[in-house]
């Protein structure tokens, strides 16, 4: 196997849509999926070969495409220096900073902390003892929200917000194969550089970019081959997997069977020690005119501690190859003992300046005002969605209520006129409901203590609330911009629901997919 190095600069604002909770906003990527690339190339040889519709008989065609001949991977936040190209990806989930310090990290796979942790967040790139972060730079675009689109007409007061990663940024990826399909690639597709429309709304202002041709010939894949019978597996891409009825699963059972298959050995789960975290996963098929249907996927980061006792001949095919399905679109890619052990790691940002912008002076016009309103109103919300999308996955493993029970609660939920007599009709469930709630279990909680307590208002502030919070105080001290919805108890108990109500409907939704109804 060996690989392409292309580079992504974009040019305008990108789009790349995933989930985000909120119906009134999408949410973008932070990096160019293998999928984009592929589908890039694709219709490159499309037109080129004038195939149309029929594109699918055409044997380079299927096995470049459709049959993972080539693999795509993903293209990830990259900087250039004056010693070549420093790449960063996804931050592995075992390395992790003290809440209150997030200069000095620890990797809990080699070093048990009795502090409250918190994983690190973005891209890194890993020498030695120090860890390097980049975040994507990413802009929300605002429109007004045109329900009839034929008329025209927008609503006033309803925003509808776009996400988008900004221009003038440079990504990395690879693109996999033989050589002797790379070689036949690379005469039939690759030119030296070429203009690329990526995601959404292209034919607005978002979706411009270049892609540029960094290999001047296919070169060999960096692999690790001193490895024994201990090893760390990171995913450097999120990774879907089948359980035995092809259902997609997280389970380390699951993960273990495919690894004994790979390299030819029996991995029980009990070998695997794990930092992981599920994501669901899905993407726009342009041929369909549709989206691929979700499936659940972990997501990349997750990374294992694995003991075998033979094996290891294989395992540099294993990082060759990937692990799992639908690899050509980039998922599966893995890295094999990324870092060194180490007692301590420090952290940083990377060297890049960030351009500090200037606020103007005097009062926010009254129109900018109301708009301001309705943004920061639906901001709150939107933070408390994905406050509920981060919180309930704690509880789908162990013993998660029926879908029935799920339900009810929601009833309940929506006609409750408030938090407390919320509280009240839970109080008042039967035994046997109560006993539901009881048995399934999270981090710190069961799930009835979890929802007694569960007041997302009154937890913490996050970095992103804390921010809209200051936000708020400045602008009604300094701009003098009255938002006394925030200050009312109808709002606060409509953002209560709203946590919870996303709460329950994923749960159900988790359910589904795993049979428990």
């Amino acid at each position: 196997m060996l690989k392409i190095k292309y580079q992504i600069k974009t040019l305008s604002p990108i789009l790349l849509s995933t989930q985000s909770g909120d119906m009134n906003m999408t949410a973008t990527l932070d990096y160019i999926p293998g999928s984009a690339i592929l589908g890039v190339f694709a219709g490159k040889y499309i037109q080129a070969k004038n195939l149309d519709k029929t594109a699918h008989t055409d044997p380079y065609f299927y096995n470049w495409f459709l049959n993972s001949g080539i693999i795509f991977s993903n293209a990830y936040p990259c900087k250039e220096t004056e010693y070549g190209t420093k790449n960063y990806f996804p931050a592995p989930l075992s390395m992790q900073t003290e809440k209150n310090d997030e200069t000095t990290a620890s990797d809990l796979f080699h070093k048990d902390s009795d502090e409250q942790m918190k994983t690190i967040s973005g891209y890194c790139h890993i020498a030695g003892n120090t860890i390097l972060k980049l975040t994507p730079s990413k802009s929300l675009n605002f429109h007004h929200a045109r329900p009839d689109r034929i008329r025209g007409h927008s609503i006033e007061g309803q925003i509808f917000n776009y996400e988008s990663i900004d221009p003038d940024q440079l990504f990395e990826g690879e693109i996999i194969g033989e050589e002797e399909t790379l070689k036949e690639f690379v005469e039939e597709l690759v030119g030296n550089e070429f203009p690329i429309q990526l995601g959404r709304s292209r034919t607005a202002q978002y979706g411009q970019a270049e892609l540029k041709i960094v290999s001047e010939k296919p070169e060999k894949l960096e692999v690790e081959d001193n490895l024994k019978d201990k090893f760390i597996l990171t995913f450097l891409s999120q990774t879907v997997l089948y359980n035995k009825n092809g259902f997609p699963s997280t389970s380390l059972d699951d993960l273990a069977r495919y690894l004994s298959e790979a390299l030819g050995i029996e991995l029980k789960p009990d070998q695997i020690k794990s930092f992981k975290k599920p994501v669901e996963i899905e993407n726009f098929i342009s041929i369909w005119r549709l989206k691929r249907p979700s499936e659940v996927a972990f997501e990349a980061g997750s990374c294992f501690s694995i003991q075998i006792i033979d094996g290891s001949s294989k395992l540099i095919d294993l990082q060759k190859n990937g692990l799992g399905e639908r690899r050509g679109e980039g998922f599966g890619r893995i890295k094999l003992n990324w870092w060194h052990e180490k007692d301590s790691y420090t952290v940083r940002e990377s060297d890049e300046k960030k351009t500090e912008v200037e606020k103007p002076n005097g009062k926010i016009p009254e129109l900018t005002a109301r708009i301001f309103k309705e943004v920061l109103k639906e901001n709150w919300k939107r933070a408390i969605e994905r406050r509920a999308l981060r919180e309930y996955k704690q509880f789908i493993d162990h013993k998660p209520p029926t879908n029935s029970l799920l339900g009810r609660l929601e009833m309940m939920l929506k006609n409750a006129k408030s938090k407390e007599e919320f509280l009240k009709q839970i109080g008042k469930l039967h035994s046997t409901a109560m006993e539901k709630l009881e048995v399934c279990r999270g981090e710190e909680d069961t799930l009835l203590e979890f929802i007694k307590k569960g007041d997302p208002l009154n937890k913490p502030f996050s970095k992103e609330m804390a921010g809209l919070k200051t936000e708020l105080e400045n602008m009604e001290k300094e701009k003098g911009v009255k938002l006394e919805y925030l200050t009312e108890k109808k709002f606060w108990d409509e953002l209560y629901k709203l946590y919870w109500l996303t709460f329950f409907r994923m749960m159900r939704k988790s359910n589904k997919k795993g049979g428990n109804e």
